[in-house]
């Protein structure tokens, strides 16, 4: 096994335990098993910008051909999103939708390994780069309000039916 698939495969098992600790944390009242949750959701995601920068480094501008750096980059940033909601507001319930999402995500980046995307030469530059952080931004802090707008809504029936 290379570096590069040992960090992929260590990142994907984080954010797989993470996924599963936070939901048994809140069903059980366990403040303490959420915080291990997001300790190792953390540790996932660093590992995973590891992982990111060692495939940039490695392969050069050729990498903003390849398909699945797109979804990995996606993965990232939403983790990176979730865990900064976290750090400023303390909304740790983001978790519920934040890992699960990132890592169907990562997973799938994984699984298309082989797929490269012919770009044109004038798509390529500064312009495409910017763009598609600011996309891929933009994506993540939809999916954090869409899971806000889940959990308020679960929120507001459990209060209304008291």
């Amino acid at each position: 096994m290379t570096f590069s698939q040992i960090l992929e495969i260590s990142a994907l098992s984080l954010y797989f335990v993470g996924s599963l600790l936070y939901p048994v944390g809140m069903f059980a009242k366990g403040d303490r098993i959420g915080k291990i949750a997001i300790l190792i959701n953390l540790i996932g995601f660093l590992l995973h910008g590891v992982d990111l920068v060692t495939t940039c480094f490695g392969m050069g501008t050729y990498v903003l051909s390849q398909g699945h750096f797109y979804f990995s980059l996606f993965a990232w940033i939403l983790v990176f999103m979730y865990l900064l909601l976290y750090w400023r507001l303390k909304l740790g319930f983001l978790s519920l939708i934040a890992t699960p999402l990132a890592l169907v995500f990562y997973a799938a980046s994984l699984t298309l390994a082989g797929f490269t995307v012919q770009m044109p030469s004038f798509f390529k530059g500064l312009w495409v780069g910017l763009h598609v952080g600011c996309f891929f931004l933009s994506l993540a802090l939809l999916a954090m309000a869409a899971g806000a707008g889940i959990a308020y809504l679960a929120l507001e029936k459990r209060i209304k039916s008291k």
